[in-house]
């Protein structure tokens, strides 16, 4: 959580918008609780999601590997080393068409009783 809150830091953002909840668990189902959570909430700002990818990216240059910015630096603009990089993966338009589809087929779960009806039914 710190280190994305480094590079929220770094956006046009505001780490004071985001939140978030804990849970323990059981070492060593780290891994399967993670992946469960991105299948149930699908966060368009995971790899998995394919839309909104890149929040975890450590600071490529741009020559590294030829690198594209990142749909998250296309959308909130501000790391130093991101800003270098001229070529989109994505252009803000397809991202945000993305993410309007997305949330079009996959609502936001509001409250706890919209998630224990998703749980019942998945």
């Amino acid at each position: 959580m710190k280190e994305h809150a480094k590079n929220i830091a770094k956006t046009n953002l505001a780490c004071d918008d985001f939140d978030y909840r804990a849970a323990p668990i059981q070492t060593g189902m780290q891994g399967a609780v993670e992946d469960f959570m991105i299948r149930l909430f699908k966060p368009i700002w995971n790899r998995e999601i394919k839309i909104c990818f890149g929040l975890g990216k450590h600071g490529d240059s741009a020559a590294t590997r030829r690198n594209k910015r990142s749909p998250w630096d296309t959308m909130h603009p501000g790391r130093e080393w991101a800003d270098q990089t001229v070529e989109e993966q994505m252009s803000r338009s397809q991202i945000e068409a993305m993410i309007a589809a997305h949330l079009e087929t996959h609502p936001v779960i509001r409250d706890k009783d919209e998630l224990f009806k998703n749980l019942a039914l998945g």
